[in-house]
């Protein structure tokens, strides 16, 4: 049982799930782009944002022991092994890369974990100066994932237009997950005067805007998919839908100050790989 419990806690508070978020993110978009899963881009967008998480994580270990305890007793249980994990990781992802990617996913996975690790380092901080920086710096590295397999390969899409149209719907669906989770970290967020959407607003209107921004991304993108921009996929519209669905119950849960709402918007990309296995 101790083990158990072990892993689940891993699994849910140490980037797992969203590294696994991403690597869905990968094979929905190899599908999309590929009509077929693609692995080792999969399985190296899982390694590269897992070394990204676990030095996150690791740099701002004692900032989070106030906001999130379990978590940070967790990793201080074995905090002496993790940059041997980190380490581990590394030499996966580049034996990975070394031999099945092209030279120009090698150099864009290198400088994805850059400015990963960058982040906790310098970017972060930067939301100090400029309103939401921190929230569209991730975005935007989340959409660019959609075509991490086409950088992979050095392949260019077949349609621009629907990589864009697949890039913005990543990129919002993330603005959308940031925001919630920035409200959990008010307070910590507050003391260090960055300027996330809960701490400029506070986080009731910040929960009434997230619903705002919520249905016009989803009318606007019903829209748009009905415009065939999806290329007739109808997995899109089953992903827009369920993945709504789920920004709904967890800005509900989180308004409620239930944390089952985090994990369901930090899990949500997860859909990906299971909406994109439907046969249609």
């Amino acid at each position: 049982m101790r083990l158990l419990r072990f892993l689940f806690i891993e699994f849910i508070y140490n980037g797992h799930m969203q590294s696994l978020g991403v690597a869905s993110i990968v094979y929905g978009a190899s599908k999309l782009f590929f009509w077929q899963p693609i692995l080792y881009p999969i399985f190296a967008s899982y390694l590269l944002f897992q070394l990204v998480y676990i030095f996150d994580r690791y740099h701002d270990l004692n900032d989070d022991y106030s906001t999130n305890k379990t978590r940070s007793e967790h990793l201080l249980s074995y905090a002496q092994y993790i940059p041997i994990i980190f380490l581990i990781y590394l030499i996966a992802l580049v034996v990975i890369l070394w031999q099945t990617s092209q030279v120009q996913g090698i150099i864009f996975t290198f400088f994805i974990l850059f400015m990963g690790i960058l982040y906790p380092i310098f970017f972060k901080n930067l939301t100090r100066h400029i309103f939401l920086f921190k929230n569209l710096y991730v975005s935007s590295v989340f959409g660019l994932m959609a075509l991490y397999g086409n950088i992979y390969f050095y392949i260019a899409p077949i349609s621009y237009s629907f990589a864009i149209f697949v890039f913005l719907y990543i990129f919002l669906e993330t603005m959308i997950m940031q925001f919630m989770l920035d409200c959990k970290d008010t307070v910590v967020d507050g003391l260090k005067s960055l300027k996330t959407l809960p701490v400029r607003f506070g986080v009731e209107r910040a929960v009434a805007i997230i619903y705002v921004i919520i249905f016009i991304k989803a009318t606007l993108y019903i829209f748009l998919a009905y415009s065939n921009l999806t290329e007739g996929l109808p997995q899109f519209i089953y992903l827009i839908g369920a993945t709504t669905l789920i920004n709904l119950v967890a800005i509900y849960l989180i308004a409620k100050n239930n944390s089952v709402g985090y994990l369901l918007s930090a899990g949500k990309f997860l859909l990906w790989s299971i909406i994109f296995s439907i046969k249609i």
